[in-house]
């Protein structure tokens, strides 16, 4: 790959992929700051300079998108949707970030809308389209981490660091698999450096069930340590495990950091 279009390249995920990749000289990444609003406006004459794209600018979150449903359609639905079309018509590979709740896109805003943006990328793809969707556990760890995401980790982090109570929304039964974001870039570059014939949504996660409950015990107990249960909000599916087998069958891709080695480096 000579010239990748990564969209979103400001945010979390993104700043990973340009400081593992760009600096290595491994490949180039062109105006890897588009936002969600110039990958919206993308015409076609400047999408052909690219040999693939990696599309990660959206509305992300649960929370974000619940309480902005109409931004949500327009930064995640609709530009998506624009990335795809514009790729498809040449051929573009496109790489396309997607979330282990579309298994359950009832669970919330976020999960149908990701859910739409698969369902977008199947339909371009039976065109000829080239639009390989990589569906990511929750991500952590890795650079910016503690200062762009809002997760149940990095608050876990803080408040442990503070001396305060670690906050658990809904039971703490809820059943996570948490990756390492240099894992997903990895993975997000050996789609690209592969494209299987096959276009099916992967997988990107370790394939092992955590709970909230367990999370919470990986913090050792000190002087002031407790937990406390807040409001019950909408904290996703009861359950989003990765099946790993097919990311290490069509691309060669297995998650190799631990967890709990990244708790013990943090606390």
């Amino acid at each position: 790959m000579k010239k990748i279009l990564l969209t979103g390249g400001a945010g979390y995920i993104g700043t990973n992929i340009i400081s593992r990749y760009i600096f290595d000289n491994q490949f180039e990444v062109c105006d890897y700051g588009c936002s969600v609003f110039l990958a919206h406006q993308l015409e076609q004459d400047y999408v052909n300079k690219f040999d693939a794209i990696i599309h990660l600018a959206a509305l992300s979150g649960i929370f974000a998108c619940e309480e902005n449903p109409k931004r949500a359609i327009q930064e995640n639905i609709l530009t998506a949707n624009n990335i795809f079309k514009l790729a498809s018509m040449k051929g573009i590979p496109v790489v396309f970030t997607s979330s282990q709740a579309v298994k359950d896109p009832k669970s919330s805003v976020y999960a149908f809308m990701k859910w739409s943006c698969e369902k977008l990328a199947g339909l371009y793809n039976d065109q000829g389209g080239k639009n390989y969707i990589a569906r990511l556990s929750n991500v952590y760890g890795g650079d910016y981490y503690l200062e762009k995401k809002q997760t149940c980790i990095k608050q876990f982090i803080i408040k442990y660091r503070n001396s305060e109570p670690l906050e658990i929304h809904g039971t703490g039964k809820q059943q996570r698999d948490f990756i390492h974001v240099w894992d997903v870039c990895e993975a997000i570059m050996k789609l690209l450096e592969t494209q299987p014939e096959e276009k099916d949504p992967i997988d990107i996660g370790t394939g092992k069930s955590i709970s909230i409950m367990d999370l919470m015990m990986m913090f050792p107990r000190k002087e002031n340590y407790h937990y406390k249960f807040v409001d019950n909000r909408n904290a996703g599916a009861n359950s989003s495990i990765a099946d790993v087998s097919v990311a290490k069958e069509r691309i060669g891709f297995e998650a190799t950091r631990k967890l709990e080695d990244y708790i013990k480096a943090m606390i």
